[in-house]
């Protein structure tokens, strides 16, 4: 196989993987969702400081999970852009 054949094969395997990891990431965020709105029905008027704590916690790994997301994203257009050369 050629050089650039091969090279062509990374690109679509990691192309393939940073698909799988997207999807793993969403069904992950989805999951998060769900809990954050599970949480937030049962401590609603809470006043204890953990119950915020817990509430802020997962709005921010929602937020990191869907930045995560948006970068494999990114990346997965930059190898594209590299198989198409």
């Amino acid at each position: 196989m050629s050089m650039a054949r091969e090279l062509i094969a990374a690109v679509i395997a990691a192309e393939k993987n940073i698909d799988e990891q997207i999807a793993k990431l969403t069904a992950y965020a989805k999951q998060n969702e769900e809990i954050m709105r599970d949480i937030t029905q049962a401590l609603d008027g809470s006043s204890h400081q953990s119950a915020s704590n817990m509430q802020q916690q997962l709005g921010q790994t929602q937020s990191e999970i869907s930045q995560t997301i948006r970068m494999l994203e990114a990346s997965k257009g930059k190898l594209i852009r590299v198989r198409q050369i």
